[in-house]
């Protein structure tokens, strides 16, 4: 089993914080985020595919290199970084069949990983309060993912299924072509596995401990709870 880290992104939504440093790079509790996703993945995982882009790439394969000398890594350099999805499929040719799919900025236990790979196809979410209205709400039957919709902006306080950005595939998923986004301008991800979802039981794996980044709110939050579990 293979785990793919997108880590290619431009992290726009946190411009002021990252200038020259890669939103995976920053720093949470004095670690960068990058070593969190990768102490995560289990023993069960035999490769490592990391996507990065060729302004920051260099940094974070020697950032990883110096820290993680003995994992089986492979470097994919994203040529044209356009979404979630188009990401993915430029590591297409180098997957052999199950995989995960891990952000490298978002911090999750490797319990709730060891528990993810456990599943045949999964789609992980987590039942919460949305920080904001740009997360997507994930909607289930009987355990299975379904559908997905954009928040409802008026009901933004209350616990619902929030897409987390990891899953667990095999190849079939490539057998779909990736759903456009923001206008045809970025092929995401999550919107395609739902189209798969049409034809294959895909299972809704809760994540109870899932910290996401992407602002530096959410960054603040993570220092603090990751101090607190000291």
């Amino acid at each position: 089993m293979q785990a793919i880290i997108l880590a290619a992104g431009q992290g726009s939504r946190m411009k002021e914080l990252i200038q020259n440093t890669p939103k995976c790079l920053l720093k949470v509790n004095k670690k960068p985020i990058i070593y969190y996703v990768l102490e995560s993945i289990p023993r069960e995982i035999e490769e490592i595919i990391i996507l990065i882009n060729n302004q920051t790439g260099g940094k974070i394969r020697k950032e990883i290199e110096n820290k993680f000398p003995n994992k089986n890594i492979k470097y994919i350099e994203s040529k044209k970084y356009n979404g979630t999805a188009g990401a993915l499929w430029e590591a297409k040719p180098y997957i052999k069949n199950e995989f995960i799919v891990l952000n490298g900025d978002d911090i999750i236990p490797k319990s709730e990983i060891k528990s993810l790979i456990k599943n045949n196809l999964a789609f992980s979410v987590s039942k919460t309060v949305a920080p904001n209205d740009k997360y997507l709400e994930i909607i289930t039957k009987n355990d299975y993912i379904k559908e997905m919709r954009r928040i409802n902006k008026n009901k933004i306080d209350e616990p619902i299924n929030i897409a987390t950005g990891t899953y667990k595939l095999d190849k079939r998923i490539f057998k779909y072509k990736p759903v456009t986004i923001k206008d045809g301008k970025e092929l995401g991800l999550p919107q395609t596995i739902i189209k798969m979802a049409q034809k294959h039981k895909i299972k809704a794996h809760y994540i109870k401990n899932w910290i996401s980044i992407n602002t530096k709110e959410e960054l603040d939050k993570a220092n603090l709870i990751l101090n607190s579990n000291k």
